[in-house]
């Protein structure tokens, strides 16, 4: 049986410190929790845009099985990435911080069951959450759920 691959969407030009190392520490322990590879992404400060840097962002989305989009941050980037996945049918789990606020368009992308959107407190909680939504489907899965 083959892995799932699984991309984790999130802010990171203006997004701080803490934010960047948790999800660093998010990607490793959901290594840990699934047999998903999970796409490892460089960051890399702003101003500095690689090359094909638009293409590979997409690439990423268009090559995973699961995206996992934390959303605590706004990032047009991120939202960009939500887009494509729903066009592509993608099985997608956004997650926000308790307490934090996300866009209306998100809310409404769960209304209209495009998205699933729920909220973690630890990133313990954020792990969990994400392993089981990525153990629930099959590999190659296409339906949102």
């Amino acid at each position: 049986m083959s892995k799932q691959i699984v991309y984790v969407s999130s802010s990171v030009t203006h997004a701080p410190k803490t934010y960047r190392d948790f999800i660093k520490k998010f990607k490793q322990e959901l290594r840990s929790a699934t047999s998903a590879l999970v796409i490892e992404w460089v960051d890399q400060d702003a101003p500095m845009i690689p090359d094909d840097f638009f293409r590979k962002n997409i690439n990423n989305v268009l090559k995973c099985d699961v995206m996992v989009a934390i959303t605590d941050e706004p990032s047009i980037g991120v939202g960009m990435e939500i887009q494509e996945a729903i066009r592509n049918k993608k099985p997608m789990l956004c997650l926000y911080e308790k307490g934090h606020t996300v866009s209306r368009l998100l809310l409404s992308a769960k209304q209209a069951g495009e998205i699933r959107l729920e909220t973690y407190e630890s990133l313990e909680d954020a792990v969990e959450r994400a392993s089981d939504f990525i153990n629930s489907l099959s590999p190659g899965a296409i339906a949102i759920l």
